[in-house]
C-alpha cells in the first residue's frame, strides 16, 4: 500500500514584468523544480499553485496578492507546506525573509526551498547564521542588479532618446 501524500501548495514569484508571460522562463522554471521535487523523495501532492506576477521579493509576503491567496487557501484547506524553487523566490530581502519566515512559522506553515530543504528548519546556530549571511547576500545581489539595470537604461536613454515601451510611430504613418 502506497504511503498518503502530504498536501503542499508551490508558490512563484517573478519580480520584473519583462520576465512574466508564456514565452518567458520564469514560472516554468521554478515550477518544474518544485514538482520534481514534490515528486521524489519528498512524498508531496501540490494541491494549489500561487503566483506573484511583478512583485518584488524585498515587498513584505503577506502585502503579495499571491502570496495573501496562498496563507488564505492554507488557512481554509489545513496545508501545512509551501514549496519554492529557493529561498531567493521567498524573498530577496534579509527581514522580509525573517518576517515572512516567521509568519508562516507562527501559523504552522512549513517553508521548503526545493534546492536546499532543510534551509529554515534547522535550528542550528550554524544554520541560522548561514540563513542570515545567504540573505542579506540575496538582497546585495538584487541591489546591485538592480543599480546594472539602471544604469543600462539610463545609457540608452542617452543614446537614443528614450528606452522602454514601444517605439514611437514614424510621422509618416501618422498622416
Amino acid at each position: 500500500m502506497a504511503a498518503k501524500k502530504t498536501s503542499a501548495v508551490a508558490y512563484f514569484r517573478t519580480s520584473s514584468a519583462a520576465n512574466v508571460g508564456t514565452d518567458k522562463d520564469s514560472q516554468r522554471r521554478q515550477a518544474a523544480a518544485v514538482e520534481a521535487f514534490a515528486k521524489g523523495a519528498a512524498r508531496l501532492a501540490i494541491v494549489e499553485t500561487f503566483y506573484d506576477a511583478a512583485v518584488s521579493g524585498a515587498d513584505p509576503v503577506d502585502a503579495r496578492p499571491g502570496f495573501s491567496a496562498l496563507l488564505a487557501y492554507c488557512d481554509e484547506h489545513g496545508v501545512g507546506t509551501v514549496l519554492v524553487e529557493n529561498a531567493s523566490r521567498f524573498a530577496r530581502d534579509l527581514i522580509v525573509q525573517l518576517t515572512g519566515h516567521a509568519l508562516l512559522e507562527a501559523r504552522g506553515i512549513e517553508l521548503v526551498p526545493v534546492d536546499a530543504p532543510t534551509y529554515f528548519t534547522d535550528p542550528s546556530p550554524t544554520a541560522v547564521m548561514v540563513r542570515q549571511i545567504l540573505g542579506a547576500v540575496s538582497e546585495f545581489e538584487k541591489a546591485g542588479l538592480v543599480a546594472k539595470l539602471r544604469a543600462a537604461r539610463e545609457r540608452k536613454r542617452l543614446e537614443t532618446g528614450r528606452c522602454e515601451g514601444r517605439p514611437p510611430v514614424p510621422a509618416a504613418v501618422i498622416t
